[in-house]
């Protein structure tokens, strides 16, 4: 399913065709487009027909630099739709907000890959959302290094990090992003880690902190892994300390694992 808004109509499509037919109007006319939603299903979604996205003409770029929101979500991973995917990010360099939901596919981690290798400027990107993404942190900071100076709020659900080392990696994650001028809110919500044995581990946040000004403002939600082991899987902050609570978080977090029980 595809959804757009123009400012002159705004209509809901259906199936690869819709998708194809969108990219033509705006190939062909450069008609300007502010807000793109697509969700790929097994059942609506014909990769082969997929029209790919044309990169280098001059209407279609012009159209879609008035891309403003972002919004993909898919339950499949075929080759033919991580580029596609890639190539209408890419195409984007004035988006305010991105919202990707990957479903945590293995070949998911190529588009993430690929998107921190192009070394992309989003100078207007305000917020990111990334859901059930397969990555590694020196992918997750190449991207988040693209918006340092404008990003405002960051949500980051299930995703499966990529790591022999995950948990160095995350606070160190977390103190780069304690210097992010414009970041206000965050949400990280049920992050795995992969150790070198292949064993998932947990990231469990501290439930207090030692500062009181910081303790009443945040939030932290506590999850069942199993009957014996118990996790605060969720961190929600928003407010004027975010320096503060990202460093407490670089400090505290802690990796668990089941399997170790």
């Amino acid at each position: 399913m595809a959804k757009y808004n123009c400012p002159i109509l705004s209509s809901t499509l259906f199936h690869t065709d819709a998708i194809s037919l969108i990219l033509a109007v705006i190939t062909l006319a450069g008609h300007p487009i502010t807000s793109l939603t697509v969700n790929f299903r097994d059942a609506c979604l014909d990769p082969t027909e997929l029209a790919a996205v044309h990169v280098n003409n001059a209407r279609f770029r012009a159209g879609w630099a008035h891309l403003r929101e972002l919004r993909l979500n898919h339950a499949v991973a075929f080759p033919e739709v991580m580029e596609w995917m890639f190539d209408v990010i890419t195409c984007a360099p004035n988006l305010r907000i991105l919202y990707i939901n990957l479903h945590s596919e293995d070949q998911t981690a190529w588009l993430t890959g690929q998107l921190a290798l192009t070394d992309i400027s989003w100078s207007q990107l305000e917020e990111l959302r990334l859901k059930r993404v397969r990555i590694t942190v020196q992918d997750l900071s190449a991207l988040l290094h693209g918006c340092r100076s404008t990003l405002r709020v960051l949500v980051l659900t299930s995703l499966d990090i990529e790591s022999s080392s995950a948990g160095d990696d995350l606070k160190a994650l977390f103190r780069s992003l304690a210097e992010f001028p414009a970041l206000e809110n965050i949400h990280i919500k049920e992050v795995f880690g992969d150790a070198a044995e292949y064993i998932d581990r947990f990231v469990h946040f501290p439930v207090l902190s030692k500062d009181p000004a910081i303790a009443w403002e945040w939030e932290t939600s506590p999850s069942s892994v199993t009957s014996q082991l118990w996790v605060n899987a969720t961190v929600k902050y928003s407010g004027p300390r975010m320096r503060d609570v990202l460093g407490f978080l670089a400090g505290n977090l802690k990796l668990l694992s089941a399997d170790l029980l």
